[in-house]
Order: C-alpha cells, then structure tokens, then sequence
C-alpha cells in the first residue's frame, strides 16, 4: 500500500491502513512514526527550505528513513493518479498553499483514505476512486487472447511504478511464470526472488508474490505449493487464478490450494479428483475457478465446493502448455481436442456441441488452432484458411483465405477487436465474415501475444502502439517491454510490464513495472527550462586543509577512484592487514515491505565508499542519505537526508562533496560539516513515483558525478527511451548554476536505448559505464565548458570490452555475457595496460594450452591490447568453449552461489572481494534451506600479484560485501559490508 501524508502532527490512531508511502508537511511526528514502522516508504511534503533543513535533521537523529521533496505551492500534487493508499493533509498548517481535497483524491487508490485536517478538526474521508479492471487468469482468463475491457485503461505515457528485482531473464530460467490482477492486487508466480536472486536458475523455487497493483507495493509472499517442475509442467501457463478474494495454485498433481488474496495465508486446499494429471491452467470466469490438467476440466466455487467435471484426452500434444487449448467468455468454455473442437457451458459443464476437425501431424503437430471468441463466435486457423463457427450449436458461419504457416509457439494470429476478428491489417464481422476494413496488424511476435484494449494494441516485440483506427497514429511508447510468452497483466487502470535482456526485445526499465497515463506537461518537457537551485550557508573547507593528495593517485576521491573508472591506484599495498577501525554506518532497515523492496531494487544498505581529504563518505541507500566519516577513527562527522535515495557513492573534490540523488536533484555539501553550498534540480519537472522501495523522482540523477574544468558534470534521467530521454548537463562548481544541458541520444543496437549510468571517460570521449556504445555529446572545442582532453583514459579500446554489460543492481546474469564468458565488465580494474578482473560462465574464456577458467567464478588478469582486441571481434552468437584472448593469469574463486562485488588494483597488487554464499561459509545444507535467514552469508577479500598471480593476503569476514564495496588509499582499505558496517585495515 502506499500512504501518502500532507500533515502537521496528524492523529494516526484507528487507521487501518498499515503499509504505503507518506508524504508530510515538516514539524510534525507523522513521519517520523510512519517511517520508523518498516511499513510505509515515506515521502515528506514541504513548502520551503528551512521546513526541508528541519525535517531532515529530525529524520538524520531517529535513523528514520524518509524523502523529501520541496514545493512553494500545491496546485498539483507531484505523484500520479490513484497511488496512495493513505493521505494526510494539514490544511490549516498549509494554509493558502494547501492543495484542494478534488487534488488529493486524484492521487488516492481504490481503498483508500483521506485525514483531512481543518478548521481544527480532523475528519476521514475514503477514496471516491474504485476498483476498475481485473485480469484474473494467465492472458486474462480469456484462453490465449490478451485483451481487456478495463475502462481506466489509456495509452501509456509514462511508468507508474517499478518494483524489484531489477533483473533481466536468465538463460537458465523463466523470471515470471504467471500474473493476474483481481482485488486491487497484482500477483505473480516467479522464480527470480530477492531472496534467491543469486541462486542457479534450477535451485530457485518458485514463488507467489502479492503486490498493491496501484503502486507495487509487497502484500505479501508464499512459497508455491509445488514444484511444478517435478510435475512435469512447462513454463508460462496459468498457475495462477485471482478471484476478489482468494488466489488459487496448484497443490501437487491432484490438489489446488486457496490463499487469502489479503494476506497471503492458506485457507483451504480442495481435491481435484481422478487419475494422476500434469497441471495447465487455472482460470476464473465469473464466479468459477476453472482447472485444467491433462486429464480434463473442473470447475469450483471460490469456496472450493466442486461444480462439475469433465474428462478429455491430452489437451496439449507436441508444444505443452504455451498452446492454445481453450477458450471462455463467462458462458462458453470452447476446448481444443486432438481432432475435435468442443464447447461446454460455464453453468453446469455439460457440452453445447462437438466438430470434427483435423486430425494432428505427424509428432502432434496441430494442423488447426483456436484463435479467439467474439461476437457470438469461434475463430480457427488451418492452413490457408481463417474459419468462424457459432458459439450457440457449433455451425460454420464463414471462411476466408489466410496466407502463412500456423504461428509456431501456438499463439494466435487473429484476435478479438471490437466486436469483430482481425487479422494481417483487416477486420471481419464476427457473424458474416464480411470485410469492415482496415485493422492494425496486432500478430504474435515469435513468443509474446500483442496487448489489446478497444482503443489501442502494443505489439509485442516491438512495444509498438497501434490505434483501433488504422488512420490514427498513435505515440510509441518504448518503455513497456511485453514479456515473453505472456506473463502480462493489465488491471486497476494500469498495464504490467517485466524487465527483460533477451536477445529479441531489450527492456528500457528495470524490474517490474506499471505504465499508464500522465500530464503531457511532464512526459514532453523542455529539456531547456530553466533549473531552479537552493544555496545554502555552507562553505568549502581552504584549500590548505582540502590537499589535493588524489592528484598523486594515492586517495579514492570518487567513484572507481578516477574519471577512466579503472579502480586503479598508484599507492603501498597492504602485506599484513589488520582493521583499524569499524563502525555502523547504516543500520538494518526494520523488516516490512520497505526493507524488502529496497533490498531487490538495489536501494538497501551502502552502495559505496570515497574517500579523500580526511573524509570517508558513505552513500547510504538504505536510508537515502549521504554520511561522512573521519578517515583516523572511522567517528561520523555529519549525516545529511535526501529527497530520495542514491546509487553511486559521492566525489570528494576541494573541500566539497558533490552527488547526484535519486530525487533529480545534485548536491554540492561542505566537506568539513556537510552543511548545504547548493543544490540544482536537474529533473525537468518535480514529479514523483513509488521506485524500488522509496518515493523517487520519474527523471533521477546518478550519483557518482565527475569534476572537470570547474564544472560539475551530472547526468540525469532513467533510459534514453523513456519520459523524455537522458539529459547530461554542465553546472558551475561555485554556484551550482546550469551551464548547458544536451540530450544523450543512443547510436543502434538493443533496440536504441541506453540506461543512464556513471559517466566514463572512453577513447573517444565520454561513454557510460554500463553501456559504453552510447556516446555522450561533448560541447563545441571552442566552448569553454568543455570537458578537459585528459579525461581519456589511456587503456583504448576498453569501451568496445565493456559494450555488453547491461548489469544491474543486483548483477543479475545477462542474456549475452561478456565475450561469451560471463566477464562482468562494470567491475574490471586496470592500470599499467593490464586489466584485473572475474568471468563466470560455463564457456572457457582463455585460450592456451594450460589452462581454461571452467569454475564457476573465476579471476583473471590480461593485456589490454588483447582483451580489447578480441572483445571488437565477437562472433555473432554460438562462441566456442575456448573462445577469447590469452591470459597472463587466472585462478578460480568459488562456487556458483558467491557473489564478486568489487576488483581493484593498488600498486603491484590486485584485490577481488567477494560475498559466500552462507552454505560454503561452512552452514549446513539443512540449516540454510531451513532457515535462510538465519545463516549468514560471509565475506573474503583476497590477494594476488598483479605480475604473476601470486596468492598475497587474505581478510575474512563476518559479513557479506556490498556492490564495489572496496577502495583503497595509501596503505589502507576500506570495505563496505552487508551488515552496514564499514570497515577499515591498514597493514600491521
């Protein structure tokens, strides 16, 4: 749920709502008490600087976690239509710039309450918004037809939400086997958890996750009854069935069980009856739950009290449960047999008619298919031929040509369109067949169904959006990526999306995701307008105490140390570490579906370390803050709150710490007391929407931002594909004031789209760490602002290494690893033309006499004339076992289930850091299935001689390390762990 309070002290007592995100006016305990559940991602509302400054300070001192957003006046309410579960307004503390209760209701979700506060008085007001729109079955309980009739449903603008894990598909494994909206939530049955993320795709279980369907947030989480592998059932079927009330799963071979949709308890578990079968599909229709399995049809009241039962021959023959093998519109259910088409009534399961078709090929191939129900009739495809029949006695009512194979994953290639069928760009009258013109041309790409509403269609693959007039050109809308073979869902007025990095169609967000309508204003607007920036009292410390030691290399003053992001150091290596120092930096989030959230989204914990100047700075995620530490004792010098979270850790630079946040905003603070210098909102407009466990803003800044030639340089935005693209722009180090903003626009391949990332300098200019093929656009040569000629790094070529890497958060596996050997390049470190860095794959990526990298996770070393060299060749796909370039060393890790989290090279001595797995750390197999939580995972940081691969120290540790977790200076490391904790070692 997502509970958003506008309040001055509200009164919170005898609210039932228990989760969401809050928004408050500052000064009051509201958030404070909301964030300090784990219950509620909190958003905090004020009208000006001084309230923003207070608020944060009250949150710093509680280890609340809550954004912040500044607004001088509250027309329109920054979120979007129906997302908040909770309001609480303070009109009288607001005054003239308290927004209008119309207002406030336009952001609240079905179900959802106003504390409206007025006149002194406190009163509760509930949502006037209802529940629209249901997709209760695997492809909407339809029987292989995406479509729905939800009158919310509009033509995607823009996200509504993202979700963890931010994940793309695995080789190994399905992401998402099932989703269906009903009741307001939106439930998936996955085997890609937060829990498991890391685990083999075979070793993952599979899931029921329960979300808010207004705004993402975590309901709840059931493990699936069975292991649908063991019975032998296929991916992408209707595992799932949502009623109002209940979600229904296969229990085993002859069972389903019922869970309650409002807390994810069991309820009750009902007997399928009949010989052993292989579950297919659950469907609700009505006020039924149909269940398919190979053994026939059975249909239950949502109390499981058996209705009737029928008994078919094998329903899917040669393809499995990806074929059509039914059709059901409330009244009729029409099956595929074998070589007979039969209807049977929803009522009482006795059959309305059979038509002998054709029997199958050879091997079971169909050599006709069921294609879709409308207006009072089937459709069926043979070869050449398109044929309706009636749904009253079965009769054949028309047929006309249509060219091309039967579509070979079994989905349809006509559908249902207001009232009529179409198909190849025309549409027929149900009942006559006649031709009423042109349609848009919706067919099955490969894998995926189209998504059909009665004014529009997305096509599949390319997420194209076509208009129920062929004329109408309608605004594509590359953001929604239709996942393969049909996970999709659309309810509650909005359309489901799924992230996914399969070779046929690139996502252009991460995790799961919610789209729907948004103001044009904010979608379409002016990358040019003019960026509003706050100063502050702050002061950069002189420049006598701020020296600048990262010139010599020997200190860390940003992320990955340097411009090149090469993580490598001229500095004393350690020979004999011992810690010096630790502290708590940032505590565990207390457990509730914010600290779930955070944690798949990438958004918990610390996501990095510099240090410079005598400052440690933390980037801590967790509790969407920046804090800094003193470098002798590891004692905190200040903490200072943001307006959401951040993903990279901060630069150091002339007594200044300078950040971009995920609120849209970049920061300059004080390095000596982090007071506030300036701070300039990049975002284009203040809009916000619930992101991975906090309140974000639709256009977030990246961390890590870079200081050249007296300007900040700072990239903001979410995809190049998305809400506008993603802006790079130039700021003033003194001022904070813009100097220019320039689009960054993606030159070819994944379908044009790059997510903005950590800017690196690349041999041909600057280049996105992640996705380095994408150019960022440099300045005139005659204009001042223009990034220094140094910024190139000297390793060439390095760009074309990395240009696959499209690792997230969570460096889930990419659908096409690095050189075919699973090279991680967002963490290779180099220096001195050699490159340090890990693969782990199944495929060899050396190629000598001597040795291959055939363990699971592995480090290597190389030389950067090689690695480049054999990175720009790639071949098309299929690579070889020993395919790639020659390697100086390689020595093997650990198992599958560790987790490399940072490489670096310091002087003559290379460093990996890695996350055990808890049951390699020594757990028992037993103990940690039984109980995962309560093993803990452990952490090593190794050693070795960057000339010869000589084992050198080793540090051990009781935590787990985070993501680049590790930096060094001279002669110390520091390391970020699972744990919160930061650690310090110096040599003995």
């Amino acid at each position: 749920m997502l509970s958003v309070a506008v309040a001055a002290d509200p009164a919170l007592a005898g609210l039932t709502i228990d989760r969401g995100v809050a928004l408050s006016v500052p000064g009051s305990k509201t958030t404070i008490e909301l964030a300090s559940s784990g219950r509620f991602v909190v958003h905090a509302l004020v009208v000006d600087e001084a309230a923003r400054a207070s608020l944060a300070a009250q949150l710093a001192a509680a280890e609340s976690s809550a954004g912040i957003v500044q607004s001088d006046a509250l027309p329109r309410l920054p979120y979007g239509d129906r997302i908040a579960n909770l309001v609480v307004c303070d009109a009288d503390a607001l005054g003239g710039k308290a927004p209008t209760q119309a207002e406030v209701q336009r952001v609240l979700a079905p179900g959802g309450v106003l504390r409206w506060h007025q006149g002194g008085t406190w009163t509760t007001i509930a949502a006037s918004a209802t529940a629209s729109g249901i997709w209760p079955s695997f492809d909407g309980g339809r029987g292989s037809m995406a479509s729905t009739d939800d009158p919310l449903i509009t033509l995607p603008l823009a996200a509504r939400w993202l979700d963890g894990p931010v994940i793309g598909q695995t080789p190994a494994g399905v992401d998402i086997w099932c989703s269906v909206v009903n009741g307001g939530r939106y439930v998936q049955v996955t085997n890609i958890d937060e829990a498991n993320v890391h685990a083999p795709a075979r070793q993952r279980p599979l899931w029921i996750v329960a979300r808010d369907a207004s705004n993402g947030t975590r309901l709840w989480r059931q493990r699936y009854p069975t292991d649908l592998s063991a019975q032998k059932a296929l991916p992408w079927g209707g595992y799932i069935a949502a009623s109002p009330r209940c979600i229904f799963a296969f229990a085993g071979s002859d069972q389903v069980a019922a869970f309650d949709g409002a807390t994810g308890a069991e309820i009750r578990r009902f007997a399928l009856g009949g010989p052993r079968r292989i579950p297919g599909h659950l469907v609700w229709q009505g006020d039924r739950l149909l269940a398919q399995t190979t053994a026939g049809w059975s249909a239950f009241a949502e109390d499981g009290t058996p209705a009737w039962s029928i008994v078919t021959k094998d329903l899917w023959p040669g393809w499995g449960a990806a074929m059509i093998t039914h059709l059901a519109d409330h009244q009729v259910l029409v099956l595929q047999e074998g070589d007979r088409m039969r209807a049977f009534n929803l009522a009482d399961g006795t059959e309305r008619w059979s038509v002998a078709m054709s029997a199958p090929g050879d091997r079971g191939v169909r050599t006709w298919q069921l294609q879709a129900l409308s207006g009072g009739s089937v459709a069926v495809r043979t070869q050449g031929e398109l044929t309706a029949y009636s749904l009253v006695d079965g009769l054949k009512r028309w047929t006309v040509a249509a060219t091309g194979n039967l579509p070979f994953t079994g989905r349809p290639d006509t559908y249902a369109w207001n009232g009529g069928f179409a198909r190849a760009g025309k549409k027929f009258d149900a009942v006559t067949g006649a031709d009423l013109g042109g349609a848009p041309n919706a067919s099955v790409d490969r894998c995926t169904l189209p998504l059909l509403t009665s004014t529009f269609h997305i096509s599949s693959h390319s997420s194209h959006v076509g208009s129920a007039d062929p004329k109408q050109r309608l605004p594509g809308y590359a953001a929604l990526r239709l996942s393969c073979n049909s996970a999709n869902a659309v309810g509650s007025g909005l359309i489901f999306g799924i992230a996914s990095d399969c070779m046929c169609n690139a996502s252009h967000l991460r995790g799961i995701t919610a789209h729907g309508s948004a103001p044009a204003a904010l979608i379409q607007a002016d990358p040019q307008t003019p960026r509003p920036t706050v100063r502050g009292a702050g002061k950069p410390a002189p420049a006598a105490s701020s020296a600048p030691a990262a010139a010599s290399g020997k200190e860390w003053p940003m992320f990955r140390q340097n411009i090149q992001r090469s993580a490598g150091l001229d500095a004393a290596p350690l020979r004999s570490p011992a810690q010096l120092w630790s502290v708590a930096a940032s505590p565990s989030l207390v457990p509730g579906p914010v600290a779930v959230s955070r944690a798949a989204g990438g958004q918990a914990g610390i996501r990095g370390l510099t240090c410079a100047e005598g400052l440690v700075c933390v980037a801590d995620a967790g509790h969407q803050r920046v804090l800094g530490l003193d470098v002798g004792d590891g004692r905190r010098r200040w903490a200072v709150q943001l307006g959401a979270g951040l993903d990279t850790p901060p630069t150091i630079h002339a007594g200044r710490v300078l950040f971009g946040a995920l609120d849209g905003w970049v920061w300059c603070l004080a390095a000596t007391d982090g007071a506030l210098i300036w701070r300039t909102r990049l975002a284009p407009a203040e809009d916000f929407l619930p992101a991975y466990g906090q309140v974000a803003s639709r256009w977030p800044v990246v961390g890590a931002v870079t200081v050249a030639d007296g300007l900040v340089l700072a990239s903001v935005g979410r995809s190049t594909a998305v809400d506008g693209g993603v802006l790079l722009a130039a700021l003033d180090l003194d001022t904070g004031a813009v100097r220019w903003i320039r689009p960054i626009n993606p030159v070819g391949g994944r379908e044009s789209r790059s997510f903005n990332d950590v800017l690196i300098a690349g041999g041909r200019g600057l280049r996105f760490l992640g996705q380095p093929a994408t150019p960022v656009p440099a300045p005139a040569a005659q204009e001042k602002e223009s990034p220094s000629d140094t910024l190139v790094p000297a390793v060439e070529g390095l760009a074309n290494f990395v240009r696959n890497d499209q690792d997230a958060a969570l460096h889930g596996y990419t659908w096409a690893p690095m050189l075919y050997g699973g090279i991680r390049g967002r963490l290779l470190a180099w220096r001195d033309q050699r490159i340090f860095g890990f693969a782990r794959h199944s495929y060899a990526w050396i190629n000598n006499s001597t040795t291959q990298l055939k363990d699971p996770l592995a480090v290597f070393m190389a030389p950067a004339d090689l690695v480049s060299s054999a990175a720009s060749n790639l071949p098309a796909k299929n690579a070889p076992a020993d395919y790639g370039p020659p390697t100086a060393w390689s020595r093997p890790l650990g198992a599958t289930s560790d987790r490399l989290q940072a490489c670096l090279v310091v002087g003559d001595t290379a460093w990996a850091a890695w996350t055990v797995a808890p049951a390699a750390s020594g757990a028992a197999d037993a103990a940690a299935a039984a109980a995962p939580a309560a093993v803990r995972e452990t952490g090593r940081i190794a050693s070795w001689k960057l000339a010869d691969g000589t084992p050198g120290p080793i540090i051990d540790l009781d935590a787990g390390l985070m993501r680049d977790g590790l930096i060094a200076t001279d002669g110390r490391l520091y390391a970020a762990c699972s744990d919160g904790s930061v650690r310090c070692f110096h040599d003995r």
